[in-house]
């Protein structure tokens, strides 16, 4: 077991580098304007496969082990592509895109649907190192693809970035259908609106919370490009790039929550899945605020230099988030805890306690605060959302603190 932590925090490592220098290449090259531009397509297209995940999210991992995989195929092939046609046509009455971009939004909103129903599959038959692969494989194409559009085409715009992000989405979704063809072909064929209905009754309250929980995280890019007319973008580009380098951190708890939430979907033994728990948030606990410590102590100068001189205030947008990104770091074990063992209402109400002190304090903070406001309002909405997991988890588990946050024995034996 340890061996598959250590494996998919070494291939999200890998992704999480890859993203890193994404990150510098389009900001260097477009500016904060060109950043925030992309920031808020890749946040719309997110936003759709949060919808999408009602039905081909992460209830298909907890479900396909109960439930044949071949019987979850049609249904969540149906639910992407509808997703990906109606909902961008309905968002573009507020978003206002042009064709051009109105068509990327589409695109991509299909291919990352498709892309992520492929790599549930794969978590929910545990094949993990094949859904680490298509993770990697994702990322790898992007960034091959947008440093020979930037570099070698010359094309240094938010058009190059959705070309290669439509490339890595389609590679990974075809190698997962590669892999998966043995496990789920012949598909199987049931009543569409009964395991429809089977699938959202655990499926909704899961992504309700994940849909709530995005926008707590991403909120203030609306709400900069909102209040500020003239400079939105801009800000949402220094904003973005800043929150993507802190939460850059938490490949160490994605990755490690991922073979958790696999491990406890597969196994219903309550005080294991306790045990499990515990000690994986406190690993989480201990690798995370290492990490921050070393990007907050990077020096401005380092920023500029990769950034570029749009990006002067990000370090500071990331001293501000630090102690919420570590809090997120060691509570987002728990939320996969409650997912796992089938209380996922839990995280959706720590999600919707968050969402209410985001969207209080960024009309009130933002405005007259700008980025400053904006970090706030999310280190904020980490803090409670945090706050709320960790006194639901003891009232549950009737695990102590001291347990939780102070004992260290037996930290790496996980069986």
């Amino acid at each position: 077991m340890l061996n598959k932590i250590i494996q998919t925090i070494f291939s999200k490592g890998i992704v999480s580098i890859l993203n890193f220098l994404i990150v510098i290449i389009t900001a260097k090259f477009t500016g904060a304007e060109g950043r925030g531009q992309m920031s808020l397509m890749y946040l719309n297209v997110t936003l759709i496969l949060m919808i999408n995940d009602l039905i081909g999210g992460s209830a298909l991992v907890y479900l396909i082990p109960k439930l044949k995989a071949q019987r979850l195929v049609i249904p969540s092939a149906w639910m992407a592509v509808l997703c990906a046609l109606l909902l961008p046509f309905l968002f573009n009455f507020y978003l206002g895109y042009d064709l051009r971009d109105y068509l990327w939004f589409t695109a991509l909103s299909l291919m990352l649907n498709f892309s992520s129903v492929g790599n549930m599959f794969l978590n929910g038959l545990q094949k993990i190192r094949q859904s680490n692969t298509g993770g990697i494989l994702q990322t790898f194409s992007l960034f091959l693809v947008l440093c020979f559009l930037i570099f070698g085409l010359g094309q240094n715009n938010a058009q190059s970035y959705y070309l290669a992000l439509l490339i890595g989405y389609s590679l990974n979704f075809f190698y997962s259908l590669i892999v998966l063809s043995k496990y789920i072909f012949p598909v199987e064929k049931s009543p569409l609106i009964q395991t429809c209905k089977e699938i959202l009754n655990y499926g909704f309250i899961v992504q309700a919370g994940n849909a709530i929980q995005l926008l707590n995280y991403r909120l203030s890019y609306y709400f900069l490009d909102y209040f500020f007319p003239l400079k939105g973008k801009a800000f949402v580009g220094v904003f973005s790039t800043g929150s993507s380098v802190a939460e850059a951190v938490w490949v160490i708890m994605n990755g490690i929550s991922m073979v958790q939430y696999a491990t406890l979907s597969n196994n219903e033994n309550k005080s294991f899945a306790i045990s499990y728990s515990v000690k994986l948030s406190k690993i989480c606990l201990i690798l995370t605020v290492f990490a921050v410590l070393v990007l907050i102590l990077l020096p401005n100068s380092v920023f500029v230099f990769l950034f570029g001189n749009d990006f002067t205030e990000m370090r500071y947008v990331i001293q501000i988030l630090s102690p919420g990104i570590v809090l997120m770091g060691f509570t987002g074990i728990y939320s996969h805890y409650f997912a796992g063992t089938g209380l996922m209402k839990i995280s959706t109400y720590a999600s919707l306690v968050a969402f209410g002190v985001t969207l209080i304090a960024g009309i009130l903070l933002i405005p007259s605060m700008g980025l400053t406001g904006a970090a706030l309002t999310s280190c904020l909405s980490y803090c409670i959302s945090s706050l709320y997991l960790v006194i639901e988890f003891t009232r549950h588990t009737k695990c102590g603190i001291r347990e939780q946050f102070f004992s260290f024995k037996d930290l790496l034996k996980l069986h």
